[in-house]
């Protein structure tokens, strides 16, 4: 693998909902509510609920998991 400063990653999408919110949170035990509320996401100078810096997180080591392939 060539790796080396200003190597572009492919794009990763990752569909969310609400539901995947919730689970998340139920999980880490973070529900904040301009997690889970448009309104307080708003009040934070967001265009409305967003996601858990950790859920972020994880969807970066799946992109990167995935540009790297099974055998790491």
């Amino acid at each position: 693998m060539d790796l080396s400063v200003g190597t572009e990653l492919p794009p990763f999408e990752r569909e969310t909902r609400m539901e995947n919110w919730n689970r998340f949170a139920a999980v880490m035990d973070e529900f904040v509510p301009h997690h889970m509320d448009d309104d307080d996401g708003k009040k934070s100078g967001m265009p409305g609920a967003f996601g858990m810096g950790n859920l972020q997180s994880s969807y970066m080591h799946n992109l990167v998991r995935d540009w790297m392939g099974e055998s790491g």
